[in-house]
């Protein structure tokens, strides 16, 4: 498990810029420069919150990957948007 990855995935999207352009542009590419397993790779493409928080994501570091990706609060556990094209 790399929930370390996931927790800078989640700060450079957050923090470098650029990054978050990539991850909505072609989330593969940027998710190839992390140690993600399949699974964790598969739950940020589908932005998988319950998923994501299981692997041991804090609920907050969640929250700002799937708001950023363009998931509202209210719909975070709900929503059937993805990152995948």
């Amino acid at each position: 498990m790399s929930v370390v990855a996931l927790h800078r995935l989640v700060r450079d999207v957050e923090r470098q810029e650029g990054t978050r352009a990539r991850l909505l542009a072609d989330p593969d590419d940027l998710l190839a420069e992390y140690p993600l397993t399949e699974t964790e790779r598969t739950a940020v493409l589908d932005l998988d919150a319950s998923t994501l928080v299981e692997l041991g994501v804090h609920p907050l570091v969640m929250r700002t990957l799937l708001v950023t990706a363009g998931v509202p609060n209210p719909d975070l556990y709900t929503h059937d948007r993805g990152l995948r094209g």
